[in-house]
């Protein structure tokens, strides 16, 4: 097969993928540009092509994206009927690292910071709810006025099942008494741009934020706190909120995993790996024999 003819196939795979199973739209994405990584690097979808990629990519490409690519090429052969053509999955030895996470400290001197440096209450609230619920990004972009009023926003997360992100009743209550939510309706979202996009006024009360723009004001303030900016993106509060909620909660992994809607309790667990900073601080605690 030629590389078109490959890359057609792949596309009826995607298809299959809409159709027939639960994965979300950016698991999809990253299925298909894992295959045309390996068609591009190895010529094709074959055993020969996967062995090929599996053992010289990581020149390429990092040894966590070879090891997904892998995993994508044996999916499509099972849908193929090709099982016989699997090949063995790369695993990483490499633990997952927290190092880049803000901490409590740091949090708190970013919202003393923007609040007395001019930002906006909807910059303000954003960080907050980021930390305060541990909500995906994707997540927050969807939370409505009513949703806060209600304290608890339902939603088709993550593998089309049903999320629920529970709001603090503290910040609920805040949020519903503030500018953000006064006169809206219910069904307009929480952080919105403005009600005229420009050129249309909007339905629903409002354009609603992007999660680059989300993004970007993140790393905006951190930098001009001077705070390390690796350490404030959106999904860097997700952790934040499941190390600081293990930490509040007496290691509750049970409770933790429930409020982030993970599926596993072992992707929870894994927030209660210390950093090197943590580990640090608790050898100097301890070591103290010499």
């Amino acid at each position: 097969m030629t590389n078109e003819e490959w890359l057609a196939e792949i596309d009826r795979f995607v298809r299959h993928l809409k159709r027939n199973t639960p994965l979300a739209a950016n698991s999809i994405v990253a299925y298909r540009n894992h295959l045309r990584r390996i068609v591009s690097f190895a010529g094709g979808l074959t055993k020969n092509c996967a062995v090929k990629f599996s053992q010289g990519a990581e020149k390429q490409w990092a040894i966590k994206t070879v090891s997904g690519a892998v995993d994508c090429y044996n999916k499509y052969v099972e849908w193929a009927r090709r099982p016989k053509d699997k090949v063995r999955h790369i695993t990483l030895s490499v633990p997952p690292s927290f190092e880049h996470v803000p901490s409590r400290g740091d949090v708190e001197r970013l919202v003393a910071y923007m609040r007395e440096n001019g930002a906006g209450v909807r910059e303000v609230t954003l960080v907050r709810f980021l930390a305060a619920t541990g909500a995906r990004i994707s997540e927050v972009l969807r939370v409505t006025v009513g949703d806060v009023r209600r304290g608890v926003s339902e939603q088709i997360g993550k593998g089309r099942k049903l999320r629920r992100v529970l709001i603090p009743k503290s910040l609920a209550s805040e949020i519903a008494a503030g500018p953000l939510a006064e006169n809206a309706g219910d069904r307009w979202p929480l952080f919105r741009r403005h009600a005229f996009d420009g050129r249309r006024f909007a339905r629903r009360g409002g354009v609603g934020i992007t999660a680059r723009w989300a993004c970007n004001t993140l790393h905006d303030w951190a930098g001009r706190a001077g705070l390390d900016s690796q350490a404030f993106h959106p999904h860097a509060f997700r952790h934040f909120f499941a190390k600081e909620a293990l930490k509040s909660s007496g290691n509750d992994v049970s409770l933790v995993c429930d409020l982030l809607g993970h599926a596993d309790l072992k992707t929870t667990s894994k927030y209660l790996k210390l950093t090197q900073a943590e580990q640090r601080q608790g050898l100097d605690r301890i070591a103290n024999w010499f």
